[in-house]
């Protein structure tokens, strides 16, 4: 496993992590252009993007008819060849122009020229695997990109951002290991109660599909990016936001140069910390994860108690994240995968932290908060 003494992938091995997992072929398919994933369908004859309405006279509509044809029935040559022409077009050499912020927006498909149809979709997933390939430019280009510099930096200690939700306070000294052992005690006895579910009702219970300890919303933090750079509030995954209109404040935290963070830029590193301190999921995550592409199980997760007592924190990358994001990895005895990280975040289980300073204020509606152009008017900077 790497921990302190992090090296980074090399460049050529950058592209293939993207092109290797689910979420990083999906970033590059989207540059493509406008809606992709819609016109990669139509042009295979496959119909409209399941879960999508067409706009008709009387409103939207969802087509409900037979489909003329289904992706398991399309020629992985035939997707190549419509992914190699939209490759061919160069329209995505526009993303190559953004600065650090806005590529970010883009993973964060905030941006309009990410629209890659119904993102979570299994045919538009299986599909672009076939043509990983004809995708290698697009990654190649986009890994060397000055605004993607820092994908793959460890973590950055003079300056972690940390959100703090209105009437969730970031949890300080020995709180955060305390939250850390409720949280793992919680999921171990619902994993149990999941797995005799299972075994009575001969099915995998669902509801479970992100791979944080229930904490980690009150000791989470990010990098630094742009002067707001409250970027948990893009909405890169299903994480807990308020569901009505509040506030945050928004701090900058220094982290001592000792703490010891456990980096995570690539499958390899999940599926090491995962063999490592290995914890049974399957009664809690066998039924959504498996809905995704995976096998039964068992599935693992990390046992946080048990890393807690090694690292001060997980620190996934954002080449990490989009790496990983959405893969079924295999991990000692079973399967793993990572879901419901924000790119470039670190999950603290010791409060590693020697300053603090607030840079402000933001108020708004966090379900709603739209493009990222919108955030900087929500919020007001602290005085000096």
């Amino acid at each position: 496993m790497t921990g302190t003494g992090y090296e980074p992938p090399a460049a050529p091995a950058r592209a293939d992590l993207l092109l290797g997992s689910p979420r990083g072929r999906l970033l590059l398919a989207g540059s493509l252009d406008f809606a992709f994933g819609s016109s990669l369908y139509e042009q295979l004859g496959l119909g409209p993007v399941p879960g999508t309405a067409r706009l008709t006279r009387r409103g939207f509509r969802r087509d409900a008819g037979p489909r003329p044809r289904r992706w398991h029935d399309v020629s992985p040559q035939e997707v190549r060849a419509v992914v190699g022409a939209a490759v061919a077009q160069d329209k995505w050499r526009g993303l190559l122009d953004l600065g650090e912020l806005e590529l970010l927006a883009v993973l964060a498909g905030a941006h309009p020229d990410y629209d890659g149809g119904a993102a979570g979709d299994e045919g538009t997933l299986e599909l672009l695997a076939m043509a990983a390939g004809e995708l290698r430019p697009v990654a190649d280009a986009l890994v060397s990109a000055p605004a993607a510099r820092r994908w793959w930096d460890p973590v950055a200690r003079a300056d972690q951002r940390f959100l703090e939700w209105d009437g969730w306070p970031r949890l300080t000294g020995q709180a955060v290991q305390w939250a850390v052992r409720d949280s793992m005690t919680a999921a171990r006895a619902e994993n149990a109660r999941g797995l005799e579910w299972a075994a009575r009702r001969g099915e995998p219970a669902r509801g479970c599909w992100w791979s944080v300890p229930e904490c980690t919303m009150q000791s989470m933090t990010t990098g630094s990016f742009g002067d707001v750079s409250a970027i948990a509030l893009a909405r890169f995954e299903d994480l807990f936001v308020p569901l009505e209109d509040t506030g945050a404040t928004v701090w900058s935290l220094r982290v001592e140069p000792q703490a010891r963070v456990m980096e995570i830029a690539g499958p390899a590193d999940w599926q090491a910390l995962v063999a490592a301190f290995p914890q049974d999921v399957t009664g809690t995550h066998a039924g959504e994860w498996a809905d995704r592409g995976g096998p039964a199980g068992p599935w693992r997760l990390p046992d946080w108690e048990q890393v807690m007592e090694h690292y001060d924190g997980v620190h996934i990358t954002v080449g990490g994240y989009l790496a990983c994001g959405g893969l079924t990895m295999p991990a000692g005895d079973g399967y793993t995968m990572l879901a419901g990280w924000i790119p470039g975040a670190t999950i603290w289980h010791r409060d590693a932290a020697t300053g603090q300073r607030c840079l402000g204020r933001w108020y708004g509606h966090p379900q709603g908060t739209g493009t990222w152009d919108d955030l900087p008017d929500a919020f007001t900077a602290a005085g000096p």
